[in-house]
């Protein structure tokens, strides 16, 4: 009889958040919401905050999803509608970031089904490192699809869409209404770009009330700005008060509709600098043993190792990464249940998660640059990894009954 090698705990940063697919994350959110709209019994549990059958009784649905909204910007008295609103808190999936979330958002699935395990992802049959949502490989200015390599061909999407009992209307701004991934992970549901907040907010409000429906609002602001400022710099809690204020008018021109309206964000982030910034590139010794470009995150990046390195690259990350990242191997990531619960594992899971994870510790991030990138600006805020700041995000509810 054979016996199964043991796979080791991950060791976790100082005090990680774990994804909390048990109920209160993004996935249970979308369970509980697939489930009241007539998708039948998911594998894994509805969200503790919201009852399937409220989504049931409301006449429509209306989910608005806040890019980079963590938690700590509705706990600042900025956002009195969220404050009054608020349900709870749910964790993002793993990693903490856009790709991944929405994904789920869109396909009712965790990471471990839809795949997507980063902002780059190794896609070998598309030519190598792909970041997902603009679908350019690593290096390279040009679409994939202006090179006749298509999206859905290759990252196989299940739309949520495609199970619902009830029409789909997916608002997102104009400049990535009708990218590749909008139109593969949309599905069936009819895309409706928007230039601005307040046209979004007021189209949602009338399709709600036209008839029963989900109706899923995008809207990117807050972390396009956390980004380039930093997680609570003023502009972002600008744009968080804005979002508050927009939130306010949209219920209530939902009032008395019997729509119900669900506010929540993706991610979070945590506070960075150029100095707490790896550059793995720039050390001879660990580019050596890379065979490929980063994927991932830059709070989780994966690393492609080179046949036979392992050994050598954990004794390097444990000297030069010290206090800064752990290096988990990448089938210990797999075996923890980061990327979601079962039955389903995405096909080529295992080959995305690679040979090691470098998990970014305190305000670290781990990154590289290929040929044809731009050095570009230094981040001041960055996510993907495991800190409450980018993993806790709000649930607000308003209407229904």
């Amino acid at each position: 009889m054979v016996t199964a090698r043991p796979i080791p705990t991950p060791a976790l940063p100082p005090n990680a958040a774990l994804p909390d697919y048990g109920g209160r994350s993004l996935l249970n959110l979308m369970a509980s919401i697939a489930g009241g709209l007539g998708a039948g019994p998911m594998p894994w549990p509805d969200c503790a905050l919201l009852a399937r059958e409220r989504v049931a009784a409301a006449r429509a649905v209306v989910l608005v999803v806040a890019d980079g909204l963590g938690t700590y910007l509705v706990e600042g008295g900025e956002t009195p509608w969220l404050a009054a609103h608020r349900a709870g808190t749910l964790t993002s999936v793993f990693p903490a970031t856009t790709a991944a979330a929405v994904g789920t958002l869109l396909t009712g699935l965790p990471p471990r089904a839809h795949g997507l395990t980063g902002w780059h992802v190794l896609l070998p049959e598309a030519g190598g490192v792909v970041a997902v949502l603009p679908w350019k490989r690593r290096g390279e200015e040009r679409g994939l699809e202006e090179q006749g390599v298509a999206l859905a061909g290759h990252l196989h999407p299940r739309p949520l869409a495609a199970r619902l009992a009830v029409p789909v209307h997916l608002l997102l701004p104009a400049d990535i209404a009708h990218s590749p991934f909008s139109r593969a992970f949309a599905g069936p549901a009819r895309i409706h770009p928007f230039e601005r907040l307040p046209e979004a907010v007021e189209r949602a409000a009338a399709l709600a009330r036209a008839g029963r429906a989900l109706v899923h609002l995008y809207w990117p602001e807050v972390d396009r700005l956390a980004h380039e400022h930093g997680r609570a710099a003023a502009p972002v809690r600008a744009a968080a008060a804005a979002l508050d204020r927009a939130l306010a008018r949209l219920h209530e021109a939902l009032t008395g509709s019997g729509a119900l309206l669900v506010v929540t964000a993706d991610h979070g982030l945590v506070a960075t600098d150029a100095g707490h910034t790896v550059r793995i590139d720039r050390d001879p010794e660990a580019a050596a043993m890379l065979r490929l470009p980063l994927s991932g995150e830059p709070r989780a990046a994966v690393c492609h190792l080179r046949p036979g390195a392992g050994g050598d690259f954990d004794a390097w990350a444990a000297e030069r990464l010290a206090g800064r990242a752990l290096c988990v191997p990448g089938e210990t990531v797999l075996a923890a249940g980061w990327y979601g619960p079962g039955p389903g594992t995405h096909p080529r899971l295992a080959e995305r998660a690679g040979d090691r994870m470098l998990l970014a510790c305190g305000p670290w991030a781990v990154r590289d640059r290929v040929p044809g990138e731009e050095e570009g600006r230094v981040q001041r805020g960055v996510h993907g990894g495991l800190a409450p700041e980018e993993m806790h995000v709000p649930l607000a509810l308003a209407g229904g009954e």
